[in-house]
C-alpha cells in the first residue's frame, strides 16, 4: 500500500484543529491496539487553512478503514517531509 495523504481543510480554525485531532486521536488508538508495529509513521504540516498529514506505507496499511473515513489519497512514492514534523506515537 502506499503513503497515504490526509488534508483537513475548514476556514475555521477550531473545527480543523478538532478534525486533526481525532484523526491523530484514533490513529494512536489503533496504533496501541495492534501492538505498536514497527515502521509506522505520521507526519504533520500545517498551513493557513489545512492541515496536511502524511502517513507511511505500514501506518496506510495498519488504519485503511480510518484513512478511508478522512478521505485519504495515495502517494505513489514517499513525499518530501523535510518541512514537516513527526508525530509522536
Amino acid at each position: 500500500m502506499p503513503w497515504r495523504k490526509v488534508v483537513i481543510r475548514y476556514a475555521d480554525a477550531k473545527a480543523r484543529n478538532d478534525a486533526g485531532n481525532a484523526l491523530i486521536e484514533k490513529f494512536g488508538t489503533l496504533y496501541r491496539n495492534t501492538g505498536v508495529p514497527g515502521d509506522v509513521e505520521v507526519f504533520h504540516k500545517s498551513y493557513h487553512e489545512k492541515h496536511v498529514f502524511y502517513f507511511s506505507q505500514n501506518a496506510s496499511e495498519m488504519a485503511p478503514e480510518l484513512l478511508s473515513e478522512f478521505h485519504s489519497r495515495p502517494s505513489a512514492d514517499k513525499p518530501d517531509l523535510s518541512s514537516f514534523r513527526k508525530i509522536p506515537l
